[in-house]
């Protein structure tokens, strides 16, 4: 990547505990390419010698099965992904750029350089591993006992944490996600979504605006997610 770019290295959690020389010397050795809104990243069955780091835009992990899509995450700027690679495994999923996005590729073997260089970063991977596993197991357990109004409550209140912007005293979520990506998200029919966002928007609990979800009562969200 250009020198100057080392930076972005440094959104990422797991680069942490490297210094500003460690990470310039990292953007040297790491490629990076850019990606279309839409693009398609990698197959299921992709195996490669790479995992990956966003550094800028958005990307969504889905499955495909019996023509209907399940979205397992949103990578967000700084993350990795791809980890299976570090395994010698097939991805599994697909990634699509959700926008216009670029992605650093980081190899096993630089990455396993790294680590025996640095144990910090092996100790922030495996906080990343270990998150990503609970965040899962959340998710299948909304899946499995809520109702989709909660289900997307519980979806809106981690999408607050992540990403959510201050907009006027509301929560603004700037990535744009149509209804049929919420669906994919939720494990649910579009109309079904709609209905609970609708559901949602008479509580007060969000409002809609150029294509964007606002929050407007961070609480209300709660209370559908059994967050309290």
């Amino acid at each position: 990547m250009p020198p100057e770019d080392h930076t972005l290295l440094s959104k990422s959690e797991i680069f942490v505990p490297l210094s500003e020389e460690d990470l310039r010397d990292l953007g040297r050795r790491v490629p990076d390419m850019g990606l279309a809104k839409g693009q398609l990243f990698y197959s299921p069955w992709h195996r490669g010698e790479s995992c990956f780091v966003l550094l800028e835009g958005r990307m969504r992990i889905y499955r495909l099965r019996e023509a209907r899509e399940v979205t397992i995450s949103v990578v967000q700027p700084g993350q990795l992904f791809g980890e299976a690679a570090l395994a010698g495994l097939r991805q599994g999923s697909y990634a699509q750029a959700l926008e216009s996005a670029r992605v650093a590729i980081l190899g096993r073997k630089t990455l396993r350089a790294l680590v025996t260089d640095r144990p910090q970063v092996g100790v922030k991977v495996m906080e990343l591993l270990a998150w990503r596993l609970n965040v899962h197991e959340d998710r299948l357990e909304e899946i499995g006992l809520l109702e989709i109004p909660a289900r997307l409550a519980c979806l809106l209140v981690r999408m607050v944490e992540d990403e959510g912007v201050p907009k006027d005293g509301d929560s603004m979520i700037p990535t744009h996600y149509t209804h049929q990506i919420l669906a994919t998200m939720v494990g649910c029919e579009r109309p079904a979504l709609t209905r609970a966002l609708g559901e949602l928007r008479e509580e007060g609990a969000i409002w809609l605006s150029e294509r964007r979800i606002h929050v407007a009562d961070l609480g209300i969200l709660k209370v559908y997610a059994g967050r309290y």
